[in-house]
């Protein structure tokens, strides 16, 4: 079974802990916060494992000369819903924030 993704753009006005509404190649409503440590003009890629339904996240920073990218893996409690705030502290001690998805 193929992993559900797809690729969400921040916005260039975008700043940590702003909300976002994107929606899924199915259709669904996706609200997001934006992470911490995001900057606009990043990209984050959600995916979704088909087989337990939770959700990671990866963030590519704007790349600059060499470049740089971000990320990371957040397995959603099973007992979370739509909505739930999910934090994931980096190596760096930044802190994610986002909200899981619908």
């Amino acid at each position: 079974t193929t992993e559900p993704s797809f690729v969400v753009k921040i916005p260039p006005n975008a700043a940590p802990g702003d909300p976002l509404s994107f929606e899924t190649p199915d259709g669904r409503a996706l609200d997001l916060v934006v992470p911490d440590g995001v900057e606009p003009g990043s990209s984050l890629r959600l995916s979704q494992d088909p087989n337990t339904g939770s959700w990671s996240c990866v963030a590519e920073l704007p790349t600059v000369g060499s470049g740089s990218h971000l990320s990371f893996d957040v397995v959603v409690p099973s007992d979370a819903v739509e909505g739930t705030m999910l934090h994931h502290t980096m190596d760096d001690g930044r802190v994610m924030d986002f909200a899981v998805p619908a």
